[in-house]
Parts: structure tokens; sequence; C-alpha cells
């Protein structure tokens, strides 16, 4: 699937979960810090997957849909960085990414980075392997299931 623009915010794709374009209303998660006026609109967390000299790519977990995997992915120019690129961030940093509405309206992209949260690139391929390997054998279990099958011995 290509990227496409979100509503003049970077470039994100989704994998069918979450909309595409300007954060709903009735998604608001709550207030900003106690010094700010702005909504949390919308919340994404997941770690960079690969990055160049024009920005970075991230797998995302959606926060505000209630998601459990990370099954969205996002283009981030470094642009959208307030002070630019983070001299730390390298593949598997984690990050937090929130979009905020002031009270006038107007909405601002805000990144978390934590560099001590990185994971290294065979960390990723390994847990991402794990992973699917839980899931494949779950799914075998289900259909296991639907036609009588008892549980496997452990």
């Amino acid at each position: 699937m290509p990227f496409r623009s979100c509503a003049g915010f970077p470039e994100r794709r989704t994998h069918g979960t979450g909309p595409c374009g300007a954060p709903i209303a009735d998604k608001v998660l709550g207030k900003g810090s106690a010094m700010s006026d702005e909504a949390v609109l919308q919340v994404w967390e997941g770690y960079i997957e690969s990055l160049d000299e024009g920005g970075f790519t991230a797998r995302l977990l959606d926060v505000t849909a209630g998601s459990e995997v990370e099954d969205e992915e996002a283009r981030v120019p470094w642009a959208s960085i307030p002070g630019g690129r983070p001299g730390s961030v390298r593949e598997g940093t984690y990050l937090r990414w929130r979009i905020l509405q002031a009270s006038g309206g107007r909405t601002r992209s805000d990144f978390a980075f934590d560099i001590a949260g990185t994971w290294g690139v065979e960390d990723l391929a390994q847990a991402s392997a794990r992973a699917s390997d839980l899931s494949r054998r779950l799914r075998q279990r289900r259909r296991d299931e639907a036609v009588g099958l008892p549980p496997p011995r452990s």
C-alpha cells in the first residue's frame, strides 16, 4: 500500500486499523499536561524500524484505538520534529507520538523518544519471530477447537 498524506501530518499507512485523516473528536483521551490547554487527540507508540537523512519509518501501535499490536507504519520526516533529528535516535528506539489540539483548534504533533528503551536490530528480529510463532500456534489451536480436537499436551 503506498504512503498517503494524513491531514497535513507526517505520512502514515495503516494495515486494517485506524482511520487515516483528521482525528475524530470522540477519540479525545484527555488534556495534555497541567501547564497546557491542549487536548490529546491521538496517541501512537512504537519503535523506529529504519532511518535515513530525510526521516524515519516507525512501526506503531494505535493507543487511542486500544490496539495491542504494532499494525501501523509511518514515515516521519525530520522536519516534523521540533529541533530536527535527535542525535542518539537509531533503529529500535522507542517513541510516543501524540496529536494535540489547542483550545483554538490548531493541531500539532508531539514526539518523545526513549533512547534507553532502544532495541537492537537482532532483538527486534527475535521478538518478531517469537510473535509470529505464537500467532501461528494460536490460530492452529482455534482451528483445532473449531473441529472438536483436544488441545495438544505439553
